[in-house]
């Protein structure tokens, strides 16, 4: 999925996208939508600003689940046999914001973000950094990066990276971070031919999700992405929330902060239903016993995917109690 800058179209890109990808592959470019003027940038402060942003440009920072290109993927798995564990989403400028923003808020949907010439907020283009959006930096523990920069881009300054590169560091998370020397916004030449492009094409071709991970982390700053794999953040205590599962021996063991309400899926692979499952949140056990599978949880995993690898017919859903320890 190869995302747009401000200005293009789908078609604009799909000649780089089609280069840049293996003979098999499926190319989509969907072209970036003019939103309702009313409605609020989600990567900027509500306010006046926010929403002239909004009602100027169309863009790709409406990250909902209904997010265009995320409508995009739905229409692919439907329409071609695809493989869902091999696909990239790759962004440009404007689209570079967008591959940073809908590639960590679902990171399950995706074996690899491709971010160029963006950065994860609005906000920080404007007015400084934004912490609420870093939060989501979390989830690149499961999505790997590959980010390109250049130091001298005169439309979106490369501190913007710089700072993202920073914190994952910080967090000891995996990545992949090219910047160019002297790299103005445009870096056609670097992406036409050259080393940076062969690492490119070497990261869209070799990365593979891994549909059933022992362990899923998932950070979320609203509810429309709460889900990762078979992990569900139903409901916020607070502005953000934070989920480190484990599936092993028959035992959902989960760690989590700002968590209201969770529904824990039993992944087939991982979990056997026919036998006591036990669970234990924050380290107190909340349930054991056998899981009865219910068409709620199928229907509620598969839509909010719409990928076959991530439905589950078994789930529980718990309340959070507040006493819990952090």
């Amino acid at each position: 999925i190869m995302l747009h800058g401000l200005g293009g179209n789908g078609k604009s890109t799909f000649e780089l996208a089609a280069s840049l990808c293996p003979e098999g592959s499926i190319i989509v470019g969907p072209t970036a939508l003019k939103p309702n003027k009313k409605e609020s940038c989600e990567d900027l402060p509500p306010g006046d600003l926010s929403k002239m942003i909004s009602g100027q440009f169309p863009r790709w920072w409406s990250y909902g689940e209904r997010s265009f290109p995320l409508q995009a993927l739905r229409y692919l798995r439907s329409s071609f046999p695809i493989d869902p564990n091999r696909v990239v989403i790759i962004g440009y400028s404007m689209g570079g914001f967008g591959s940073w923003n809908i590639g960590l808020r679902y990171h399950d949907l995706f074996a690899g973000a491709a971010p160029m010439a963006g950065g994860i907020s609005r906000q920080e283009y404007f007015l400084g950094r934004d912490d609420r959006s870093r939060h989501l930096l979390g989830n690149a523990r499961q999505l790997p990066l590959w980010i390109l920069h250049g130091d001298s881009d005169e439309v979106v300054p490369v501190r913007l990276d710089r700072n993202s590169v920073k914190d994952l560091k910080s967090r000891g998370l995996p990545f992949v971070y090219e910047e160019v020397k002297g790299g103005k916004h445009v870096m056609r030449e670097q992406l036409e031919d050259g080393p940076i492009r062969r690492g490119l094409i070497e990261f869209i071709t070799s990365k593979v999700r891994d549909p059933h991970p022992i362990r899923v982390e998932h950070h979320v700053i609203n509810a429309t992405h709460g889900g990762a794999y078979w992990v569900r953040v139903d409901e916020l205590r607070g502005k953000q929330a934070r989920v480190v599962a484990v599936a092993r021996d028959q035992t959902i063991q989960v760690v989590c902060e700002g968590v209201a309400t969770l529904t824990l899926f039993a992944d087939p692979t991982l979990i056997d239903a026919r036998k006591p499952v036990r669970f234990v949140i924050n380290g107190k056990e909340v349930h054991t016993g056998r899981l009865a599978s219910s068409l709620k949880a199928v229907a509620s995993s598969l839509a909010r995917t719409g990928d076959a690898e991530l439905t589950y017919a078994h789930s529980l859903t718990f309340t959070t109690p507040t006493d819990l320890p952090k």
